[in-house]
């Protein structure tokens, strides 16, 4: 008798914490499915905001590249509309030309007068400027720092110089390296074009590294420092025009 009242007991107990765990697991299941919902529910409402989000973006890029490519386009237009146009120029100079009714001349620009000699054009501006800033100067002006490449081109800058008892920057500088004298395009100059005062280049004191013309009687070259403020020449193509 007793111990089938101890085995009723035990039993009790067995079937009380089987009923206790199965309750707890019921609470996790109902607690797990409650996340799932509330997450299912934040993801309904959320995504279509990012949804919303992502596409407002897309097409703001979208507007802003079609917008930068129509721009491009324009500029393209404008730049291919010039080179016709110049082109067209050209071929009218090249027909009056042949007819006999084109002329030799300078291009018109606001800085000043070019003057033709042989098949170039040159302009000698009396305002002192750095060697960059002269540089520039001519540029804008349809041109460059005078280039002398030949005998001839160098005894006329010189003569000028020595007319007008001055020097002037022409477009040579050694600024990519030093003893190595370019033009101003780039190009190397020729040893044999060189035309240095005696004794030149020196890259006297701080350094001296652009080319100015007019050193001395003999109007020769000479290396000068590229902040030095000199007068200069500019140089550029002689072009057919109309009569």
């Amino acid at each position: 008798m007793e111990s089938t009242r101890c085995l009723y007991i035990l039993v009790s107990f067995f079937l009380i914490s089987v009923t206790q765990q199965q309750a707890l697991f019921t609470e996790t299941q109902q607690q797990q499915l409650k996340d799932d919902k509330l997450l299912r529910k934040i993801s309904e409402q959320l995504w279509p905001l990012v949804d919303e989000y992502a596409t407002h973006e897309f097409n703001n890029a979208m507007f802003e590249l079609r917008q930068t490519f129509l721009t491009e386009i324009d500029q393209l237009s404008d730049e291919i509309n010039n080179l016709a146009e110049q082109a067209a120029q050209v071929e009218e100079a090249m027909k009056n030309m042949t007819r006999g009714h084109g002329v030799l001349g300078c291009p018109k620009v606001t800085g000043g007068y070019y003057h033709l000699v042989g098949q170039n054009c040159y302009m000698f501006n009396d305002v002192k400027k750095t060697w960059y800033e002269a540089k520039e100067w001519c540029v804008l002006n349809k041109g460059h720092l005078a280039r002398p490449t030949t005998f001839d081109i160098n005894q006329y800058l010189k003569n000028e110089c020595r007319v007008r008892g001055k020097q002037y920057w022409i477009g040579g500088h050694d600024t990519v390296q030093e003893g190595v004298w370019l033009w101003d395009n780039g190009d190397p100059i020729p040893s044999i074009a060189m035309d240095w005062a005696p004794g030149e280049p020196n890259n006297y004191g701080s350094g001296q590294d652009c080319l100015g013309i007019g050193q001395d009687q003999a109007k020769q070259w000479d290396d000068k420092s590229c902040n030095h403020n000199l007068e200069f020449a500019c140089q550029t193509a002689a072009v057919y025009q109309l009569r």
